[in-house]
């Protein structure tokens, strides 16, 4: 007679005998001039990964992809970007065997930096180019009174519809 009220089976645990999968579902949010938050999905068993590796470069750039290794979640914010600036981005990810294939490209545009000031009429815009755009609102003595534009015998010389059309 087998007593198995003390019987204990061990198994080992076995390491993982492949690369793991490429991460899917990559998407972009919080993009910001500077930043964007990249976040995925792996369809595999989450234990068999290790870490995360994110690599981008501006998509149009003949160089190769910078790097950032070590990420242990599935997000990571990317800070240090250039505003203005289409970006590749791809995920993979990495076990004690190697590094698994790629995730599938995304690409997203860092905002463009600049403000708009309600109260002072003035816009400032930092584009790629690094030129500023400022536009302020003069305000003139109006000889036509009768002028759709006069107001208490001034014209504002703002051209609201143009400046609408620089802010992103």
């Amino acid at each position: 007679m087998v007593d198995f009220n003390n019987f204990m089976l061990t198994l080992p645990v076995c390491p993982p005998s492949a690369r793991p999968r490429p991460p899917t579902n990559v998407k972009i949010s919080e993009v910001t001039p500077t930043s964007v938050r990249l976040s995925w999905s792996y369809a595999g068993n989450p234990n068999e990964v290790q870490y995360y590796v994110i690599q981008y470069k501006p998509k149009l750039a003949s160089w190769d992809y910078k790097e950032i290794s070590g990420a242990i979640t599935t997000f990571y914010d990317i800070r240090g970007l250039t505003p203005y600036t289409e970006y590749e981005f791809v995920v993979l990810a990495v076990n004690n065997v190697g590094r698994g294939d790629k995730s599938s490209p995304v690409v997203a545009t860092t905002g463009e930096t600049g403000t708009w000031d309600w109260e002072r009429h003035q816009v400032v815009r930092l584009s790629a180019e690094k030129s500023i755009l400022i536009v302020r609102e003069a305000t003139v003595t109006c000889p036509h009174q009768a002028h759709k534009c006069c107001r208490n015998n001034h014209c504002n010389s703002t051209l609201h519809t143009i400046l609408r059309a620089l802010i992103p």
